[in-house]
């Protein structure tokens, strides 16, 4: 008898039971419940131990990917890459859906970690499949995301385009408040873009107001960087101060913290201040490998320094080749007529000129750009 019951007790959950349960889990990653996705997460672990065999292996790249989402969610980006670069993918060979979460987290990483021309072709894959993925939220989940990728690239126009038509999809179901609240967000990003700044911070402070009676302290403080970067566009220094020491004294975003605190405190004649959040973004960025950020914060740094004028035009080059990489046109066009302009001061027409016309063929370039094709 007592055998009987020790098998009953290790009885293995099945396959049906375990897809239940993933689906179960990436329905609160997707909602952003932490709390619930953590516990999930942990039940799942727990079970998989016991799962009847599987042949096709498929519910095990389904936890793979899931769990590289739910890493993201949590923001531990170097976890999340491991993940999926551990994922043995046989595409010819996968369900449809697994090959359609592939490319869409593929996507949601690269972006994150600014690498968009990848993030592009990843998204330009993952809408191949997305038509075999019947849930109206995924289709907004990708709409929310794909907008993300747009206010990366500097297309607010698309960038609005998506958010808006995520977000009414998110408010037709309940329980995705906060993802309804996230679009919000995009629209005062977009807002900042096209220096629309009155209409940004209505939507800053719609999305706080949300953030904050849902208690959403993750969210919340998105907002508050995000009214940070709308403040320091406007050149209101000690405002986004303000904001953005909040942020970062709960270490969020530290890459973007660090360089727009260093930016703003380089304007108010601080550089002392300015040289610690340099030299502390930089190190957060080699950790986490944010090349872009990186780059951001070595031109910054050299720019508001008595550098020689090769140490300088080196660093542009380089986060000029970087930014032509990732297409991000804007900081190519904004980098190359800030060196031009040295260069004119200096009465070096030559270089003064080639820098200006870079400058140019990137204005170009952002005035041609179309949408994912």
């Amino acid at each position: 008898m007592r055998n009987r019951r020790n098998l009953t007790a290790v009885q293995a959950i099945s396959k049906e039971q375990m897809m239940q349960l993933l689906n179960e889990w990436y329905q609160e990653i997707r909602s952003q419940n932490l709390i619930k996705s953590r516990q999930l997460k942990n039940q799942i672990e727990q079970k998989l131990q016991s799962m009847e065999h599987d042949p096709t292996q498929t519910l095990f790249v389904y936890y793979s990917l899931l769990d590289s989402r739910y890493l993201m969610l949590i923001n531990d980006l170097t976890s999340a890459e491991k993940t999926l670069q551990n994922i043995d993918l046989p595409l010819a060979q996968t369900d449809d859906f697994i090959t359609y979460y592939y490319y869409f987290f593929k996507a949601i990483l690269t972006t994150k970690t600014g690498n968009y021309s990848d993030a592009r072709q990843y998204y330009i894959k993952a809408a191949n499949y997305l038509k075999y993925v019947d849930d109206e939220i995924e289709n907004a989940e990708f709409n929310y995301k794909v907008a993300i990728f747009y206010y990366h690239i500097e297309q607010p126009l698309l960038a609005t385009h998506y958010a808006s038509k995520a977000k009414s999809l998110f408010e037709e179901k309940p329980g995705y408040e906060i993802s309804a609240t996230d679009c919000e967000n995009i629209l005062g990003l977009a807002c900042i873009s096209l220096k629309q700044f009155e209409e940004a911070e209505e939507h800053f402070i719609a999305a706080l107001s949300i953030a904050e009676e849902k208690k959403h302290e993750k969210l919340s403080l998105t907002v508050r960087y995000n009214l940070g970067l709308l403040y320091a566009d406007q050149n209101l220094s000690a405002a986004a101060i303000n904001r953005l020491k909040f942020v970062y004294e709960k270490g969020v975003k530290l890459d973007k913290t660090t360089f727009l605190l260093a930016h703003e405190y380089y304007k108010i004649g601080e550089p002392e201040t300015a040289v610690a959040f340099v030299e502390e973004g930089l190190k957060h960025c080699e950790e986490v490998n944010n090349e872009e950020y990186r780059i951001h914060l070595n031109i910054l740094h050299k720019m508001n320094h008595s550098v020689e004028d090769t140490e300088l035009e080196s660093a542009v080059k380089e986060g000029i080749d970087y930014f032509n990489k990732e297409e991000l046109w804007i900081y190519v066009q904004d980098y190359a007529e800030k060196l031009a302009v040295r260069f004119y001061n200096e009465n070096k027409a030559e270089k003064s000129n080639y820098y200006f016309y870079i400058a140019y063929e990137a204005k170009q370039k952002l005035l041609e750009r179309g949408a994912l094709k």
